[in-house]
């Protein structure tokens, strides 16, 4: 019998690399989670460590000897009663408060698990031996749970391809794309599953025509579209509000210098980020290289004569004070200043190195100003914008626009699909 032991960062990981070196039959014969690295135990990282081996060199299951008493009573299809081997010890076994109800498979599952379907009516000995048993039992749970959310999509077209004598190692690498891209399980799965049915066995073996497609289908699903950022109407107030130290000074001051300098369109300038004062220096020193007029406001009453004072201008960008979501009492006086402003497009601004969790209690707050637009930057900072793009996607409002680093008026550009999807897919794109 060959047996090969990996080992990975997360049950997920090993799952997949069993699946590459041994293949999709594989039987697992042992895991473990294991403590690596640090000093002194401290620092120290879990990874997880399987044992296995292909289905037809897995040893087959030896007849147990009778024991005078059976730690653990397991009743197969037949119910047939299997003792325990005479030298278990019950103290090491735990219980279930009622018996399992038998698992059923699908149809093509692997002969190596179907082996195992059994009902099990453990019978712990004492209290010690009913949590150990638990415990067991819960690990086993999580590491099924896994296996099946990492391979439930890629299960099915690998059997197809397997049936019509062609790889499916181009699909699974993709659906992995996918997850490494951090995407949302709803959105990767729904994308893989149109992918699968779309192609023949043969077209999800082509690398080419199979990326393509994936990213093509990625595409229609990623929430981008342009509310009037792009190309605003005459007139048009523009408002820009997010939290602190997202850039949305720095992104205002890329779109007035594309309105005027390459548009030659009339621009104005207002902020309302007195709080920090480098903010308004900055603005001031874009606008005076750009050649448009800034005005400075206070209050939500100076805020709307600064509006009214530029109705001459073709387009108005207003720059807000960034607002920590936890902080109500300032989330409400910036709803008072856009009130004033009364934009034609509120556009919510979010970092792409946020998680997404963060962005999603970011998006749950700013929701009551209003936003009908999200401006995404920091691209250039972080390895994949998946979790931002899910979090925007949930919240039902279109990336309007990219920021992928510094430069005035440069490195921004308007969202594009298939771009934010190959960026999704780490396909080459300079953004």
């Amino acid at each position: 019998m060959s047996l090969k032991t990996i080992r990975a960062g997360s049950m997920a990981d090993a799952l997949a690399q069993v699946k590459r070196d041994i293949g999709p039959d594989a039987v697992i014969l042992r895991t473990r989670t294991l403590k690596a690295g640090g000093v002194m135990g401290l620092g120290a990282r879990s990874i997880v460590e399987i044992t296995a081996s292909h289905a037809d060199d897995a040893p087959p299951m030896a007849r147990p000897r009778p024991a005078r008493r059976p730690a653990i009573e397991i009743e197969p299809k037949a119910q047939v009663q299997t003792p325990a081997p005479a030298s278990a010890q019950p103290e090491t076994t735990r219980a279930a408060s009622a018996p399992t109800e038998p698992v059923t498979l699908r149809p093509g599952r692997s002969r190596a698990i179907a082996s195992l379907v059994t009902t099990v009516r453990p019978n712990p000995q004492d209290d010690q031996a009913s949590a150990a048993l638990e415990v067991e039992l819960s690990s086993i749970k999580k590491m099924v749970g896994e296996l099946l959310h990492t391979t439930r999509s890629a299960a099915e077209p690998a059997s197809a391809a397997r049936a019509s004598g062609v790889s499916s190692n181009v699909m699974a690498d993709l659906y992995a794309s996918l997850i490494d891209a951090e995407l949302g399980p709803d959105l990767a799965d729904a994308v893989f599953a149109s992918a699968r049915e779309e192609l023949s066995p043969g077209e999800q073996a082509d690398e080419g025509v199979a990326r393509a497609t994936l990213i093509r289908l990625l595409g229609e699903r990623l929430p981008v579209g342009d509310p009037g950022l792009r190309e605003p109407p005459t007139g048009a107030r523009l408002a820009f509000v997010g939290p602190t130290g997202v850039g949305k000074t720095t992104t205002i001051a890329k779109l007035a210098a594309t309105y005027a300098l390459r548009e030659r369109r009339r621009v104005g300038l207002i902020t309302a980020d007195t709080y920090r004062i480098a903010a308004v220096e900055q603005l001031r020193t874009y606008a005076g290289i750009i050649g448009v007029p800034l005005k400075v406001v206070l209050t939500p009453e100076e805020m709307a004569h600064a509006v009214d004072s530029m109705r001459d201008c073709d387009v108005v960008l207003v720059d807000t004070a960034g607002r920590s979501p936890g902080d109500a009492a300032r989330l409400d006086e910036l709803a008072a200043v856009v009130d004033a402003i009364d934009p034609d497009v509120t556009c919510l601004t979010l970092s792409a190195t946020s998680s997404g969790r963060s962005l999603s209690r970011v998006i749950g707050r700013f929701e009551a100003l209003g936003p009908n637009a999200v401006a995404l930057t920091k691209l250039d900072e972080t390895d994949t914008p998946g979790p931002a793009v899910t979090a925007v996607a949930a919240f039902g409002r279109p990336i309007a626009m990219l920021s992928t680093g510094q430069e005035v008026p440069d490195q921004f550009e308007w969202a594009d699909r298939e771009r934010l999807a190959q960026r999704l897919l780490s396909v080459d794109a300079a953004l």
